[in-house]
């Protein structure tokens, strides 16, 4: 009897420490078991959003990309702050592209006068004085106007600058429809027609086609932009200076939003050289690899607000995808 009391005590302890290693090992396998099911659930939460967009909702209106329809981008742009329907039209960025072209004497200048004046005027062919709406792939001259004395002369996809300025005329011409191939040798066939269809008294030295590289000029084919005006409540006037930094703040936000650069620039100071009604003024900057957006708000005096955007291709980006972005504006 003295021999059976361990026996059994040294049981009931084994007993419960295989209870216990039991349990163990149900609540490690339960809480493997819990975990799996919640990565799970996760996952397949993801790879769904990811198959299915569709389903992830979003409160950024800007569209969602890196080459993007300029027209659909300043559409959505334009409504994030602004109420009213708009109007979009071309922009005027000023672009450095290279141009081949030669200086006019008097003489020169004068014939080749009379004969865009001949092509354009007398046959009735397309005058437009808005230079924002080029179109350039015709077989006919047309004429946009550009400035005091120039005008931008367009045929068969180039596009030619003519300053008619008797004293100190030029003529300078690139290809409009094809960037990438804006060639010297392709360019100065083009012109060479050009002095033989107007009859042009060029002697040995003279009419002689040179590359002006970087040239400045307005090619507003590829920008668009919206202004708008309102005016803000007189019981908001105190607020109207933070409104322009909240706006500012939240444009910038949606563009970071869609990883785009950008950066918010307080132009009070240079614009009030121009206005001295204005109170504020802010700038937001935002750019990717193939656009750049301007967004700035005004604020002045007479409780005013003008909204001014303005979007744009880049250089870089027409001289290598110029053909894309052309067939992704056609489908407007």
């Amino acid at each position: 009897m003295n021999n059976e009391a361990p026996k059994n005590g040294v049981s009931k302890k084994v007993s419960i420490k295989n209870i216990l290693s039991v349990l163990c090992i149900i609540f490690l396998l339960t809480t493997l078991l819990f975990a799996y099911l919640y990565y799970s659930t996760i996952n397949d939460t993801a790879t769904n959003n990811k198959e299915n967009p569709e389903r992830v909702e979003s409160t950024n209106p800007l569209p969602e990309g890196d080459l993007l329809n300029i027209d659909e981008l300043m559409l959505s742009l334009s409504k994030i702050l602004i109420s009213e329907e708009v109007r979009i039209e071309r922009g005027s960025p000023l672009y450095y592209l290279d141009m081949f072209g030669f200086p006019l004497n008097y003489t020169q200048s004068e014939k080749l006068f009379d004969f865009f004046y001949e092509e354009v005027i007398i046959k009735e062919a397309s005058y437009h004085e808005n230079e924002h709406e080029w179109f350039y792939d015709t077989d006919e001259w047309n004429r946009f106007g550009y400035g005091q004395s120039t005008s931008i002369y367009t045929k068969s996809g180039y596009a030619c600058m003519y300053d008619s300025d008797f004293e100190n005329s030029f003529i300078v011409c690139f290809y409009a429809k094809d960037l990438s191939n804006n060639t010297k040798e392709n360019v100065s066939l083009f012109l060479e027609n050009l002095i033989k269809d107007a009859d042009l008294p060029c002697q040995k030295d003279e009419c002689l086609i040179q590359l002006f590289e970087d040239y400045p000029i307005y090619f507003s084919n590829y920008s668009r932009s919206v202004l708008y005006s309102e005016k803000i409540l007189d019981d908001e006037e105190f607020k109207g200076e933070d409104r322009i930094k909240e706006n500012a703040q939240k444009i910038s936000l949606l563009f970071l939003e869609r990883k785009w650069n950008s950066t918010i620039e307080d132009t009070t100071d240079m614009e009030k050289k121009w206005n001295e009604d204005l109170l504020i003024a802010n700038k937001v900057t935002a750019s990717n690899d193939y656009l750049t957006c301007d967004y700035e708000l005004k604020l002045y005096n007479d409780n005013l607000m003008r909204h001014s955007i303005e979007c744009y291709y880049h250089e870089d980006a027409l001289l290598k995808y110029q053909k894309e972005i052309d067939s992704i504006l056609a489908t407007n």
